[in-house]
């Protein structure tokens, strides 16, 4: 009864995260306050990973799960705790208080149920700011106990007002929360220490807590290396150093066994990898590959959620995302696909097969981009540079040109394309031109506009993105101030 009350809730709550996690989306994908983005971004985290848990209880009925149960993951454990320190980084500033993460070396690799792991570092580092002092400073360290015996040591320390020495003894108790620190956080369950012992012995880790009042508290976990890096894992930038090949794959997998499989049977591709869907979503904007393949279950932000965003930023909204999940259901299923994602695999799978998906994807996608490549889509007029400004501003229109569907294109990304100084932009542009920098950029943009809306092979809304403007209004007003008619007139009638 307990079981079927919880999975009930649970699934109640899907409705009104949906409602918080669809404007949200919305909104981080049309503001341009960078500030407000990124406040708009933690929410979209943590919504996201709310979203995670929840489903994660419905199905836990179905899974004759007990809570003793470990799933053990090869994790590289540095990037991990950076990624959950990350989540957490609105609330250090809102505090001002300073964070110091000093690993003891780059890379450090265990086998551990990263969903477990998460909950304890989560419940470590949300305990060390909720009772720290403002301007105060939190240290988080990661060290060997014991080289010998592969003990490995992670410590939370902060500078706040710590725990009277009477309470220390009963603080991992299930419910028990001191006086002191239920003043201050009367939302406190007293669940969360008591999670973090259970889940460390579970790794057949001790944990321990050290304190004295007013002047902080430190946690120290002992866990075991049951694995050290293992030495088949390749170097994936040395690797693409050696290939030569069109097919660039991103691989977002938490485990790091399955992920490097994965990457070293893609037939030569090029490849990167992350182990978690935030990560995922950061490489994927910098590397732009042609195809990603994911899990669904991962730490900090999940397979779905990552494809979400993707398909929501103009920049990655058309890389095709291939989903391998244990989670074959068919709501799963469905799930995935009203995310946007191309194909959905369910483990194990075959490797062939995913092979052929891969190549079937990529040469879809590039029959489609050389359809759109018919013809330059602005006339280009070959320059014969007879000085040193012809050369500028023939560089500067190429960036431009090149860039254009970028929404983000300003002076400065110009300046750091083009080695030219910002400075050296706005003058020589205006001297050359008689415009400014910036009604430069966007004359070129409502010239692009222009020339395929004459060609009426796409929407007024495609065109708008193609040309780098992400705002409807602001889009019609600037087109229509230079050339007199709104774009759907102008698609309409023509010239």
């Amino acid at each position: 009864m307990k079981m079927e009350f919880l999975s009930n809730i649970s699934h109640e709550l899907k409705t009104p995260l949906s409602l918080i996690l669809n404007p949200v989306n919305k909104i981080v994908s049309e503001t341009k306050n960078v500030a407000l983005r990124e406040q708009l971004k933690l929410v979209q985290q943590n919504a996201g990973r709310l979203n995670t848990l929840v489903h994660q209880i419905i199905h836990y009925k179905e899974k004759d799960h007990t809570l003793s149960e470990l799933k053990l993951s090869h994790l590289e454990l540095v990037e991990f705790i950076h990624s959950i320190l990350d989540m957490h980084a609105e609330a250090f500033i809102s505090k001002n208080i300073r964070l110091e993460f000093v690993p003891y070396r780059e890379k450090v690799y265990v086998r551990a149920d990263i969903f477990k792991l998460e909950a304890i570092l989560n419940n470590l580092i949300s305990n060390a700011y909720k009772f720290s002092h403002p301007e105060s400073t939190i240290t988080v360290r990661l060290d060997l106990e014991s080289a010998t015996d592969k003990i490995l040591r992670l410590q939370v320390n902060d500078e706040g007002v710590g725990i009277p020495q009477k309470d220390l003894s009963l603080i991992f108790e299930r419910f028990y929360q001191s006086d002191q620190h239920a003043s201050i956080n009367s939302e406190g369950s007293g669940i969360g220490l008591s999670l973090v012992r259970n889940f460390t012995e579970l790794h057949r880790g001790t944990v321990e807590i050290t304190s004295e009042e007013n002047q902080g508290t430190t946690v120290t976990l002992y866990l075991p290396i049951l694995e050290e890096e293992p030495d088949v894992l390749p170097d994936p930038a040395g690797k693409r150093e050696k290939m030569n090949s069109d097919i660039r794959v991103l691989v977002v997998e938490d485990n790091v066994e399955i992920a490097y499989f994965i990457a070293e049977n893609l037939l030569g591709a090029d490849y990167r990898i992350a182990h978690n869907g935030k990560k995922g979503v950061e490489i994927a904007q910098e590397y732009l590959p042609d195809v990603i393949i994911a899990d669904i279950m991962m730490p900090v932000m999940n397979g779905l959620e990552m494809s979400r965003l993707l398909k929501q930023n103009i920049h990655t909204a058309t890389i095709p995302v291939i989903i391998l999940t244990a989670k074959d259901d068919q709501y799963t299923e469905k799930e995935a696909f009203s995310m946007g994602v191309e194909a959905f695999i369910p483990k194990p799978f075959d490797m062939d097969m995913l092979n052929l998906r891969i190549q079937h994807i990529f040469e879809n996608k590039k029959h489609l981009i050389n359809k759109l490549r018919q013809k330059s889509l602005i006339q280009e007029k070959e320059i014969v540079a007879e000085s040193q400004d012809e050369i500028f501003l023939s560089r500067i229109t190429e960036i431009i040109e090149d860039k254009l569907d970028d929404p983000e294109l300003n002076v400065q990304k110009l300046a750091d394309l083009s080695g030219f100084s910002a400075k050296q932009i706005y003058r020589r542009i205006k001297l050359l031109t008689g415009n400014t920098a910036v009604d430069y950029i966007r004359s070129i943009r409502l010239k692009k506009a222009s020339l395929l809306l004459s060609q009426k092979k796409f929407t007024v809304a495609e065109v708008m993105y193609m040309v780098g403007f992400s705002n409807h209004s602001y889009f019609s007003k600037c087109f229509s101030a230079r050339y007199g008619k709104t774009p759907k007139q102008y698609m309409e009638t023509g010239v």
